[in-house]
């Protein structure tokens, strides 16, 4: 309280940030994700961390481990002790952290602070530096917010539609609402939900994990995947009618709506070059098209 009686001004702002915060990010939100879950980061979206549990092997899951433990906790730098991984040679050590920073960002969309990691390695070491779109927590926790209130409005609008109303929805809500960034590709808010839903411009890898954490809070099963178009891609599966779709929202992000080709991302016969990085941990995927007639 003495604290307070000294500083009136900052009180007073404190005060006033907590009110606004309160009417414009919290009181409209409905949180339906289970914090008791071993895998709960935050309230956009609850992972089952699938490809974790089901595809990677010791050492990979090792590495998964040590990457979310330090996102969850901001740390930068990762210096991997090597007797951690049976002293397996240090490139073979890179490529567990490899396979498991894919498995995670696809197992948790929701890492909005989380950009990628780059990584060096020797004869006797393996370093890895973890990139982040936010660095201060507090910024993190009001974007976190006003995600959830966005989300939630996207739940309300969407309510009472069918299962494909729905999926076309969410890829015309991301072609309205943001735009392919050309000019910063590899900045880490562009790898991140965060430039998706806070500043309207990303990276494929923002609009596939964007489309993720929307789906699972309108009820639509998907999935996030990797892999290759004309490069290095993420896009997502969509279950429709008990089949499997792919969806790449980026499509809409790069063309006008209204004009040829806005909605490529849910026509099967114009994703056939869409390659999955590691086809073995997704369902086989239709052929015929059947999420946009």
């Amino acid at each position: 309280m003495r604290f307070f009686k000294r500083h009136k001004f900052l009180t007073i702002i404190l005060v006033l940030l907590s009110i606004f915060i309160y009417i414009n990010y919290t009181s409209m939100l409905e949180v339906s994700v289970d914090r008791t879950s071993k895998y709960y980061t935050n309230d956009i979206y609850i992972s089952d961390q699938r490809i974790y549990n089901n595809y990677l092997n010791e050492y990979e899951k090792k590495a998964y481990d040590e990457l979310l433990n330090a996102i969850k906790k901001r740390t930068k730098h990762i210096k991997v002790n090597l007797a951690d991984y049976n002293d397996e040679q240090s490139s073979t050590i890179a490529g567990y952290f490899d396979t498991a920073n894919r498995a995670m960002m696809l197992d948790h969309p929701e890492l909005l602070q989380y950009g990628y990691i780059s990584y060096g390695y020797g004869e006797n070491r393996v370093n890895v530096s973890i990139h982040y779109s936010i660095d201060n927590p507090i910024v993190e926790e009001i974007n976190t917010l006003k995600i959830r209130k966005i989300i939630n409005d996207i739940r309300l609008r969407t309510i009472t539609m069918s299962d494909k109303e729905k999926i076309k929805y969410v890829y015309e809500w991301i072609g309205d609402n943001t735009r392919y960034d050309y000019t910063f590709t590899y900045m880490a808010k562009n790898q991140s939900i965060y430039n998706v839903f806070i500043k309207g411009n990303a990276v494929c890898a923002g609009f596939a994990k964007a489309s993720q954490v929307i789906f699972q809070n309108i009820g639509i099963e998907s999935l996030t995947v990797e892999g290759e178009t004309t490069g290095p891609h993420m896009w997502n599966i969509i279950k429709y009618n008990g089949k499997y779709y792919f969806y790449d929202s980026t499509v809409a992000a790069c063309r006008e709506k209204g004009k040829a080709g806005f909605y490529d991302g849910l026509k099967q016969e114009e994703m056939k070059d869409h390659i999955i990085s590691n086809p073995e941990w997704y369902p086989k995927i239709e052929e015929i098209n059947a999420l946009y007639e």
